[in-house]
C-alpha cells in the first residue's frame, strides 16, 4: 500500500468510526428526556404586542428552561431543548429579553479604544423593563400544569 492509499484509508476509518458513534446514540436517551407540557402565550406591553422578544421560563425547583420568541402579534410557543415543544411542570420565573444574538451590536461591549464598558451593555436596550430580564428580580411567575391548556397572557 502506498502513502496516498494509506492516508485515504486512515481518513475513511476515522469517518466510519465517527458515523458509527453518532448512530450508536451518543446523545441523550429518550427515557432521560424531561416530560414537557404544551405552553403557548402572548406578550404585550401597554396592550400592544411585541415582536422578537425572547421569553424564557426558568423552573424555580430546577430543571431545563423553556424558551420561545414572540411573533409580530406577540404570540409565542415554548420549546425545551432535547424535549420538544413545551415546558416542565411547576412554577417558573419568566425572563424576557430583547437582545437578538443573530444581530449582535458589538459596539456595546467595548469602546473604539478597546476599553471595557462602564455599565451592563444589555441594560435598557429595549422595551422590556430591566427587572424582567433578571431571574432574581422578575415579578412575573407562571405555573405550567400537567393537564389543561397552558396559555400565558403576559402584560407589562
Amino acid at each position: 500500500m502506498n502513502d496516498r492509499t494509506a492516508q485515504c484509508y486512515s481518513v475513511a476509518v476515522v469517518i466510519a468510526a465517527s458515523l458509527l458513534m453518532t448512530s450508536a446514540g451518543c446523545g441523550s436517551k429518550v427515557e432521560d428526556r424531561p416530560t414537557v407540557y404544551s405552553v403557548t402565550g402572548k406578550l404585550t406591553v401597554g396592550g400592544k404586542p411585541l415582536q422578537g422578544i425572547t421569553v424564557t421560563l426558568m423552573p424555580v425547583a430546577g430543571g431545563p428552561s423553556g424558551i420561545g420568541k414572540t411573533a409580530s402579534d406577540g404570540s409565542f410557543i415554548i420549546v425545551t431543548a432535547n424535549a420538544g415543544e413545551g415546558a416542565v411542570p411547576g412554577t417558573h420565573k419568566v425572563i424576557l429579553s430583547s437582545y437578538d444574538a443573530a444581530k449582535p451590536d458589538l459596539s456595546r461591549y467595548s469602546s473604539p479604544s478597546g476599553a471595557a464598558p462602564t455599565e451592563d451593555p444589555t441594560k435598557g436596550t429595549g422595551p422590556i423593563p430591566d427587572e424582567y430580564t433578571n431571574f432574581e428580580q422578575t415579578p412575573q411567575t407562571v405555573k405550567v400544569e400537567t393537564s389543561g391548556e397552558n396559555f400565558l397572557s403576559i402584560e407589562i
